[in-house]
């Protein structure tokens, strides 16, 4: 007892009452005291005090025990009553428990109280668990009675011979047979099972008598009304001693809806997947044929089709073969080099795309619309078509062929719901085609355009170098020639002259200058290594430049034509520096590794936010970065940008060695 117990002590003499406290403090009993000696007294602490256990003197001078004794009866008849008093004879003892009272003690007998108490309180706490115990089981029966009632479900009693008894009447609802039927002996539930169901639900049986004697078994049951459905089948079998069966206590729930609902979300799922399979292998597949006969692939594995083919519309208003799975090809005698194309709209395949509906039928050759096939084509037993649909009309069909047992309506939902996917994974990959062939052509006139700029950068070099410098260096002598015939009196035509040839010499560097920007010489005559050291240094002189050369024949790594592209791109590096960057530092590497060369250049300039640049139109992001990438890709290279706003920029261009000469359209 950890928890202290309220005790209501009735006594009107304060040393017995004090002796009652002493004896149960002596035996270890925590408690709560509360005395009182008058009714009024005893049925307010009733009420307030709410004891745990009473003791009661036999007779008070106000007031008698009995009295007490039947008024806690009606207050809190659960509460052990014992007396205690000072005499207390037989016959009254047997009257005060058969009144109810929990027990007696003498008070020159104290020595029992202790016990007294601790039994009375056991046994009331029995008492209490028994009652409690009493009232959850009525509850139980009551719920389970109300259970088996409104459960969706039939309860019955079976027995070894598959006669069965029902609890009610639902049997009726479930079977649309009575339940006097079967109480008749006029049915037994084998009866209802389907034959194909019968063996694994006997099975299930036998295997649950052998174990635990639970069993919980599905199988579909025909009704009266000849209509299929599934049950679920819950019970216990109930042996004699010697293990022979008495009877079956079971359970009878429908699940047919459920069944249903999880063959749909099933087939959801593999349809799901099937959606998915297309799209990821549309990813790999090169062509569109390629694509289509992955489809194929997937709606033969789902269906159990023989073989297939997706056909599209032409201009003319033929029919164009897409794919053809292998199976097709092998057993038709076609050109095995092309698909066939220019196909008439007739037989089956006609009126699939002329109603722009789905065509199931498992006797293809008693078909009104029937055509027949190929010279060599095994005999059609069954056809699935279905309309492909793009833009709100139809572009073609998916047609399927020759299932063991003929298509079914979910084969036919099946096909319906891949249609769509099929359609959008062609269109897809027609377009990636279409843009792959536009990017390229792009790529070519980008690369012809380049060529053509190098081209005409050389023709104005050469005529700035060749005319306009020959040009100016024939008036530079003129000038000179005009100085000195000039007399000693003609002085101040002299300096004008001086400062003619002055800004003379300064027009010829300029026009050298730009007559190497557009095509240096240097790069022809030196090659690739000496016109970059070239480049570099004179962009020394504004910039701390290092830059490092790890190869000693770069120049014999790449032809003259890449050549000229390496410098360019070298040469827009470092002139977006000089007008952008803001840089005091300039670093560039140039390093071999493996079959690449690679080309950085690093500047401590301002940087910029490179997300936010790249993420720009091409519009609004200029030419720069473009021609750098279009540069690299036509040398098959690659070019890699850091940039932050604050720290400076790192371009990096890796070009491949060896495999550029027979490439690039200007060699």
């Amino acid at each position: 007892m950890n928890e202290e117990l309220k005790i209501l002590i009735l006594e009107d003499y304060q040393p017995d009452a004090e002796l009652v406290k002493y004896e149960l403090r002596q035996a270890g009993i925590p408690f709560i005291p509360k005395l009182v000696e008058t009714e009024a007294a005893f049925l307010e602490a009733l009420d307030s005090f709410q004891p745990d256990l009473i003791l009661a003197d036999y007779k008070l001078p106000r007031y008698d025990g009995l009295k007490a004794l039947a008024l806690a009866q009606g207050k809190c008849p659960g509460v052990p009553f014992i007396f205690v008093s000072g005499t207390l004879g037989e016959e009254v003892a047997i009257d005060t428990l058969q009144r109810g009272a929990t027990d007696y003690v003498l008070k020159n007998r104290l020595s029992r109280l202790a016990p007294a108490v601790k039994r009375a309180l056991r046994e009331a706490q029995e008492r209490l668990e028994r009652q409690q115990a009493e009232v959850a089981l009525v509850r139980s029966e009551q719920n389970y009675r109300l259970l088996v009632k409104t459960l969706p479900a039939v309860v019955y009693k079976g027995y070894r011979d598959w006669t069965v008894d029902f609890i009610d009447d639902k049997i009726e609802e479930l079977t649309g047979y009575s339940k006097g039927d079967f109480d008749a002996r006029r049915l037994k539930w084998r009866d209802l099972i389907l034959p194909e169901d019968l063996e694994a639900a006997q099975t299930a049986f036998i295997a649950s008598l052998n174990r635990s004697r639970f069993f919980v078994r599905e199988y579909r049951i025909r009704d009266k009304q000849g209509q299929v459905r599934w049950i679920q089948d819950r019970g216990q079998i109930i042996c004699f001693p010697d293990g022979q069966v008495d009877h079956i206590s079971g359970v009878l729930f429908d699940i047919h809806e459920h069944k249903l609902a999880d063959e749909r979300t099933a087939w959801q799922r593999i349809t799901l997947d099937a959606i998915n399979r297309i799209f990821r292998d549309a990813l790999v597949c090169q062509t569109e044929e390629e694509l289509g006969r992955t489809c194929l692939a997937v709606l033969e594995e789902l269906t159990g089709s023989k073989f297939g083919f997706i056909g599209e519309m032409n201009r003319t208003g033929g029919l164009d073969f897409l794919a053809m799975t292998d199976p097709g090809w092998d057993l038709c005698r076609l050109p095995p080099s092309t698909l066939p194309k220019r196909l008439p709209l007739s037989g089956l395949v006609g009126k699939v795309i002329r109603e722009d509906a789905t065509l199931l039928t498992n006797a293809p050759g008693a078909h009104p619309d029937r055509a027949g096939v190929p010279p060599g084509h095994p005999v059609l037993t069954a056809f699935l078509g279905t309309p492909l649909k793009h833009g709100g009309r139809v572009m073609g069909l998916i047609g399927l062929g020759n299932k063991e047992g003929g298509y079914t309506i979910r084969d036919q939902d099946t096909m319906e719901s891949l249609a769509l996917p099929v359609v959008e994974a062609l269109m897809r990959k027609r377009a990636e085609g279409d843009l792959r062939e536009s990017e390229q052509k792009l790529r070519f006139l980008t690369t012809q355009l380049l060529t053509a700029q190098e081209r005409e950068r050389k023709r104005i070099s050469m005529e700035l170098h060749d005319e306009l410098g020959q040009s100016l260096n024939a008036l530079k002598l003129q000038m000179r020639a005009i100085e000195r015939t000039l007399g000693q009196d003609q002085l101040q035509q002299k300096d004008e002259c001086r400062q003619l040839l002055s800004y003379l010499d300064e027009v010829i560097d300029n026009v050298r200058r730009l007559s190497r920007d557009l095509s240096p010489a240097i790069l022809e005559d030196l090659g690739l290594h000496a016109a970059l050291k070239y480049l570099f240094d004179g962009f020394s002189q504004f910039y701390d430049v290092n830059f490092f050369i790890e190869l000693e024949e770069l120049n014999h790594l790449f032809p003259p034509e890449a050549q000229i592209i390496i410098y360019r791109i070298f040469q827009e590096v470092l002139t977006n520096i000089s007008k952008h960057a803001q840089a005091t530092q300039v670093n560039i590497g140039i390093r071999q590794e493996s079959d690449y060369v690679t080309f950085q250049v690093e500047d401590n300039g301002k940087g910029f936010d490179l997300s936010q640049t790249m993420t720009q139109k091409a519009t609004q992001r200029g030419l720069g970065l473009a021609a750098l990438d279009e540069r690299a890709r036509m040398l098959g290279g690659s070019i890699q940008i850091w940039a932050q706003v604050g720290k400076g920029t790192r371009i990096t261009v890796t070009i491949p060695v060896g495999e550029i000469k027979n490439e690039w359209p200007g060699c």
